[in-house]
């Protein structure tokens, strides 16, 4: 996986509100429900060029098949992406 600090701010931001929305709902995070749920202020296909970027730095997967939603590949692993940014979101076990 690759390290935190190869993520733009953008890309940072888009995690986290992929990451929250992942566990407010209990579902893989499309970019339409990221746009609606978040205050990201960027269209849905922005977010969705974004998560792209995501999964191919390993952030982000594709469950079972491909046209469903991303999901976040390990929360655990995303502790030192929040924990070092200025975000007050940490998703701490």
């Amino acid at each position: 996986m690759s390290d935190a600090e190869s993520l733009s701010e953008r890309e940072r931001r888009v995690l986290e509100a992929v990451i929250e929305t992942y566990i407010a709902t209990a579902e893989p995070a499309g970019s339409q429900t990221v746009a609606r749920r978040s205050a990201l202020g960027i269209s849905p296909a922005s977010i969705r060029t974004a998560m792209v970027e995501l999964e191919a730095k390993g952030f982000l997967f594709h469950p079972r098949h491909q046209c469903a939603d991303l999901c976040c590949s390990d929360v655990n692993s995303y502790d030192n992406v929040f924990h070092s940014s200025s975000s007050s979101y940490c998703p701490r076990r």
